[in-house]
């Protein structure tokens, strides 16, 4: 009789531990892997200012450029590894990467060049709207090795630097490869984004369009109509100011980098795995029309360890940037030039959203 008893206690408790194994991944599968289309019903479109955009100016092509640089330069990496950028054209343009700490030799008279529509190299592209080079830097050796990618910009107009859904759809678990979203949206250059998709929480500012906007305890990042970029910490701003203020995108995953001085922070407002070495997706500012993304590879023992935060911020304070903010990164950081994918990840995984620049 007690044998019996025993047995019918064992197999009740059986029985808990597989229903409750079932509503795990019955919630699981919901939440975390059945795509789920976002409510758009109470998006709001943030005004443009009353003046028009401001237009930016693209550097001048005719003009010599001197740059000296901080950090020692590598030609691209081979195709030892996963992913080698395709060649584009044979073209010839300006090679040289304009910098925040760039001289410009003045010329008397230049001589005035038609400029074709688009003019683009293996690492580089211009037309009347955007500019793009790119290069690869590489520092430090042996296991201490670091290899980043770094794509400077300028825009004429701040709409060409714009955010995408994967599967052109917002929501939660949407998710496609960087690569496939570049040709989606036919980017000039893209990078993974912040992971919205993945978080409860947080505010979600895309060209012009705020979908949500819930307290998070992130930083967020700030692109505004007029062309500036800023982070800004929990308390800094709310709903209102960012609609009053002409914000056109907002990221949400953090940390920011850089102080109002363009100084590196020591202190991050990140979890301490997030401040450890990883691939790194991020993006950087230094004025209106003048921006740049930064892709460090990481886990590759040989190539490259990646980077802590702190070894970014001094990044970005070295370039010379204004403001720089940390993006999702790990596997799902990859950077895309060209329609192919011109960082060296060792793994890579879909993402919810990219970063991108696009003609207008």
């Amino acid at each position: 009789m007690k044998k019996n008893i025993l047995l019918h206690k064992i197999l009740a408790v059986f029985c808990d531990l597989i229903i409750a194994g079932v509503l795990l991944c019955t919630f699981a599968l919901f939440h975390h892997v059945i795509p789920k289309k976002g409510n758009t019903e109470n998006a709001i479109s943030i005004p443009k200012p009353t003046a028009s955009i401001p237009a930016f100016s693209l550097p001048d092509i005719n003009t010599p450029q001197v740059h000296t640089p901080t950090i020692s330069t590598t030609p691209k990496a081979t195709a030892t590894f996963p992913y080698t950028a395709e060649k584009t054209s044979d073209l010839t343009t300006p090679s040289a990467t304009p910098t925040a700490r760039q001289t410009y030799a003045e010329t008397p008279e230049p001589t005035v060049v038609q400029i074709p529509s688009v003019i683009q190299t293996e690492n580089s592209y211009r037309s009347n709207n955007v500019v793009v080079n790119m290069r690869t830097e590489q520092t430090g050796s042996g296991k201490s090795i670091v290899t980043y990618h770094i794509a400077d910009i300028y825009v004429t107009n701040v709409e060409c630097l714009r955010s995408a859904f994967a599967e052109q759809t917002y929501g939660e678990n949407y998710a496609q490869s960087v690569l496939n979203q570049d040709k989606e949206n036919n980017a000039i250059v893209a990078i993974s984004g912040d992971s919205y998709g993945l978080s409860d929480t947080g505010v979600v500012l895309r060209n012009g369009i705020l979908y949500k906007f819930d307290n998070t305890g992130s930083d967020i990042c700030v692109l505004y109509y007029d062309g500036r970029m800023e982070t800004l910490s929990p308390g800094e701003y709310t709903k209102e100011s960012l609609v009053a203020g002409g914000a056109y995108q907002v990221w949400n995953f953090g940390p920011g980098l850089l102080d109002e001085s363009g100084r590196a922070k020591t202190i991050f407002n990140a979890d301490k795995y997030i401040t450890k070495s990883h691939p790194r997706a991020s993006i950087g500012y230094y004025a209106p029309g003048h921006y740049v993304f930064v892709l460090v590879d990481g886990r590759q023992t040989g190539y490259s360890t990646g980077m802590t935060l702190s070894e970014l911020a001094k990044l970005y304070e070295d370039l010379g940037c204004s403001a720089a903010y940390n993006l999702d990164g790990g596997i799902s950081a990859v950077m895309t030039f060209d329609d192919s994918v011109y960082s060296h990840p060792a793994n890579t995984r879909n993402v919810s959203d990219i970063i991108y620049i696009g003609e207008i």
